[in-house]
């Protein structure tokens, strides 16, 4: 059995047509994420909420919108950057949520580690709830500072 890991995508995206892995790969804390997914885990994926469950090869087009759970300073720096922010309704996550669990067989996994933001755990975990040992949510915070720290304290570990 395989140990996966689900990370978030980024905000700073790439301007042409790439694989997922290196579309996000302008923002630190989506290269870290990546870096440590890819050392200690059999198989990743990235989650969007343009686009829901990606595998890392896969081939996506870039978008200009952050589209899901977005606080206001998100909102606010965003602006400040020339992107536009689209709301995202309760119902439209649920759908969303289901999608993602409907994406790929997940018994296939003998563990998957959720390294994502509560704004994606929220519509995901009615999904995923029924067997906590092997669907588990590492909460990251709301700030980019304390999840990067968090991130490179595991690839030190790793790298040891």
């Amino acid at each position: 059995m395989t140990k996966i890991a689900v990370i978030n995508c980024g905000s700073k995206k790439k301007d042409y047509a790439c694989a997922a892995r290196e579309m996000y790969e302008g923002g630190s804390l989506f290269k870290k994420m990546r870096e440590y997914a890819e050392k200690a885990y059999d198989k990743y994926y990235i989650i969007s909420g343009h686009y829901g469950l990606l595998e890392p090869t896969q081939i996506i087009e870039p978008y200009k919108d952050v589209v899901f759970f977005v606080q206001k300073i998100f909102r606010e720096r965003a602006k400040k950057e020339g992107r536009i922010l689209k709301a995202v309704s309760k119902e439209d996550q649920k759908v969303w949520g289901g999608n993602v669990f409907n994406a790929i067989n997940w018994n296939q996994f003998s563990q998957v580690d959720f390294l994502i933001n509560i704004y994606y755990w929220e519509p995901l975990e009615p999904h995923f709830r029924f067997d906590t040992k092997k669907f588990q949510h590492h909460k990251f915070e709301r700030r980019l500072g304390p999840n990067l720290k968090k991130i490179n304290e595991k690839l030190e570990e790793i790298n040891k």
